[in-house]
């Protein structure tokens, strides 16, 4: 006898908002996490480089996670929810 399964899975929670997008960076700010891939450091420092050219203003806060395979350590996470207004983070692979 056949089994048919369902590939289908259950969605979790409820439908999330997006915050409101800042007006400027100027004067914000923006908090970087390295992912600890190789290239991230490279990729992401010039990010923060360029943003730091364009917004002269705003304070950059750079953390680096230990490892790519798992989230932000929760001292990061928080870190940066009570102090940057924006947080970029990318593979940087």
């Amino acid at each position: 006898m056949a089994v048919i399964l369902d590939p289908v899975g259950q969605v979790r929670g409820g439908e999330r908002q997006l915050n409101p997008r800042l007006n400027s960076l100027d004067g914000k700010t923006i908090g970087v996490i390295v992912n600890g891939q190789p290239n991230a450091p490279v990729v992401l420092g010039y990010v923060a480089e360029l943003l730091q050219k364009d917004f002269p203003s705003a304070q950059i806060i750079i953390r680096t996670k230990p490892s790519y395979r798992n989230r932000a350590p929760e001292e990061i996470l928080s870190e940066m929810s009570a102090r940057a207004h924006v947080v970029i983070t990318g593979l940087g692979a």
